[in-house]
């Protein structure tokens, strides 16, 4: 059984916590043909997909390294990816970690602040 990240839903009202920082990357699913297509040629379009999950990748861990870094020094921080298009979640599932929360890019920015305090990253 694979693990699904936690999608959020836009017509709840998340949780809010104050002196949060919410940090979150933007994302396209790796979908070949979709992504780095200025990359094709001299890439494949597969190629320029698994090059966009291994930028992602790297994206995450350095988020994850900042939370835990502020953890050390007393500041709380969430990590969240804000991903598109809808329907593609479980393209997350090998790439991000498990406590990530996906949130569509669909939602207007400011329900994402708000709701991106409440998310575990790491």
């Amino acid at each position: 059984m694979k693990v699904v990240h936690r999608v959020l839903n836009p017509m709840k009202s998340p949780e809010t916590a104050l002196h949060v920082c919410a940090l979150a990357v933007m994302t396209k699913a790796p979908r070949a043909g979709r992504v780095k297509t200025r990359l094709v040629p001299p890439l494949t379009p597969d190629e320029a997909a698994t090059l966009n999950a291994c930028f992602l990748c790297d994206t995450a861990s350095a988020i994850s390294t900042a939370i835990v870094s502020g953890k050390e020094s007393g500041k709380e921080a969430r990590g969240v990816a804000v991903y598109t298009p809808v329907g593609w979640e479980d393209a997350y599932i090998d790439i991000l970690p498990v406590e990530k929360v996906l949130v569509s890019a669909s939602l207007a920015p400011l329900k994402i602040c708000s709701t991106a305090v409440s998310m575990r990253f790491v």
